[in-house]
């Protein structure tokens, strides 16, 4: 019995990259028995599930969706309900699916028990799709992965570094990677600034640690000697702005949510995971709505939160968990509704990331509390936004920021950028200038594409280029040595790159690499000007000592 519901009356239009998504994770499946998908927060990984089941689904399949929380297992019943148009069953606590259920949301706490797989039994889903995977790497989660010899897709926003290795040894492959950088490049998500503000009453160098992160009952009591600080320089910096503050422990957040209140009363409230659900979900409501200004939480606000209208971040949980940071922080970076939402395109990256400057959501201010972390080595701003940069160079921004003093306000991705220019210059200085004296084109730098030197290979889920973007960046003039260079997505970049410059009118790639040959390195010329540049030299039989520049710059259309 399959209990169809209404289609919503307007859908929302995919993004482009969500529809690559799609395309690689059905590519994968077909293929493998399963494959991680790792999108940043934010950046509608839901969607892209809720596609994928609706593909299966129109095979006849039936599906399992598996979270661990409340708030994601009704989320993702809602999404799934939203986009098939039929009831998603909920397994979860006092909650059973019935036997004909062909879709069904459930918790890993609850569906882990024997006698609930067993009811099910092992043939009863054909996919399953684990939210938040890198859970899975418990042994109760991983049982019941294990259970289910289905095909699987597995679902991350951030893994951490050290998680990488460990799903590895779970998925078969990565399908597709958007993750935090790209997805502000893309104009999906709002720009990090941050400050690093130091609170010198907070001392964690003797925090002990547990299970590879700070011991949490110490470290909450070492927070709470900084709460003063912390509250008064929430208040200095960020008096009217609405945010969410992450304390590791009920003690230190609700000493903060009491002093915002009596400092500023009815501004702050305070929930945690042992909140009864139902005032829970009404605190978090109202905060929402904009009864409240601040959040004082401890691990409610870092999955399946979803708030936009949060304009910074508090980070008063020092962690050595790249994960846990990042999404925390992944909670600040949404888009105001209605700002982005009508340009689909790859084609509109610069568009959006315009709007979003002019809305009333600019950016997240990461407000990120330090004190004296001792031995601990601490995730950072950088961290987070460090993907695919190597250690040296996340040592090198993170100079920026001590550089940025207390308080400085600071880009974290600029920084990286600055870190990567500055080292790669430093390798050049040092190669033998024989080598400098070779003129051949770099169509990264002619097309304002920044990929780095060692991109393939050097991050988690990098995968080559499609067989289309070969065959399109081949059409357009790119060599083999540089098609070697290329990942996916720094494929799909210059890709990206070429079209604004064909839209713009300005001279395509085969254009800039003839011109290059004879000294014209002007990103600027446009494609008229390249032709008639063009047609000149080939006149003048290709020879440079019969070339009058005058001429070739008034075709060119440059002063002199």
């Amino acid at each position: 019995m399959t209990l169809l519901l209404p289609l919503q009356a307007a859908q929302k239009i995919p993004r482009y990259y969500q529809v690559e998504a799609i395309e690689a994770i059905e590519e994968s499946l077909a293929r493998v028995d399963s494959t991680l998908l790792v999108m940043a927060t934010g950046t509608g990984k839901s969607l892209v599930a809720a596609e994928i089941a609706r593909i299966h689904r129109s095979r006849g399949e039936n599906i399992l969706i598996l979270a661990h929380t409340r708030e994601l297992v009704e989320q993702n019943a809602k999404t799934l309900e939203s986009v098939l148009g039929e009831q998603c069953y909920i397994e979860q606590g006092d909650l059973k699916a019935p036997h004909y259920a062909g879709v069904v949301s459930a918790s890993f706490q609850s569906i882990t028990q024997d006698r609930r797989l067993n009811r099910f039994g092992r043939d009863k889903f054909q996919l399953l799709i684990g939210d938040e995977i890198h859970r899975i790497l418990a042994p109760t989660f991983r049982k019941v992965f294990d259970f289910f010899p289905c095909k699987k897709m597995g679902m991350t926003a951030t893994p951490d570094r050290g998680d990488e290795k460990a799903l590895g040894q779970v998925f078969d492959e990565v399908a597709y990677v958007m993750d935090i950088v790209d997805g502000i490049d893309a104009g999906y998500l709002v720009p990090v600034d941050a400050r690093n503000v130091n609170i010198q009453e907070v001392d964690i160098s003797h925090v002990s640690l547990s299970q590879g992160d700070l011991a949490q009952g110490e470290l909450d009591l070492a927070i709470l000697q900084g709460i003063e600080g912390i509250v008064q320089k929430v208040l200095e910096l960020e008096p009217d702005s609405c945010g969410v503050l992450f304390f590791p422990g009920i003690i230190s957040a609700e000493a903060a949510c009491d002093r915002f209140n009596a400092i500023k009363p009815g501004s702050a409230c305070f929930v945690h995971g042992g909140t009864d659900p139902d005032e829970r979900r009404t605190m978090m409501s109202e905060f929402k709505a904009g009864r409240y200004q601040y959040l004082c939480q401890v691990g409610i606000a870092v999955e399946g939160f979803d708030a936009p209208r949060v304009e910074f971040i508090g980070w008063a949980r020092p962690t050595k968990s790249r994960w846990m940071f990042a999404q925390g922080v992944g909670r600040g970076l949404r888009v105001l509704p209605g700002i982005v939402d009508h340009l689909p395109r790859q084609a509109d990256a610069a568009q959006r990331r315009m709007l979003i400057r002019m809305s009333a959501k600019p950016n997240c201010r990461l407000l990120n509390f330090v004190g004296n972390a001792g031995r601990h080595s601490l995730v950072t701003p950088e961290d987070l936004l460090g993907g695919d940069y190597t250690e040296a160079e996340l040592k090198e921004a993170k100079k920026a920021a001590v550089a940025a003093g207390e308080g400085g306000e600071y880009d974290p991705l600029e920084a990286l950028r600055e870190s990567r220019a500055r080292l790669q210059a430093l390798v050049r200085e040092s190669t033998s200038t024989v080598k400098a004296t070779v003129t051949s084109f770099d169509p990264f730098k002619v097309l304002d594409v920044d990929l780095g030197e060692d991109r393939v290979g050097a991050r988690y889920g990098v995968k080559p280029p499609t067989e289309k973007q070969v065959v399109l960046l081949r059409a357009r003039g790119v060599d083999e040595q540089t098609l070697g260079k290329l990942d996916r997505r720094s494929a799909s970049k210059l890709l990206d790159s070429m079209r604004q410059r064909q839209e713009q009118g300005l001279a395509s790639l085969k254009q800039m690499r003839l011109l290059g040959q004879y000294g014209i390195f002007d990103n600027s010329v446009t494609f008229d000007g390249a032709s008639k540049a063009i047609t000149y030299i080939k006149a003048k039989g290709w020879g440079r000592k019969g070339i009058d520049p005058s001429m070739l710059n008034q075709l060119l259309g440059r002063a002199e």
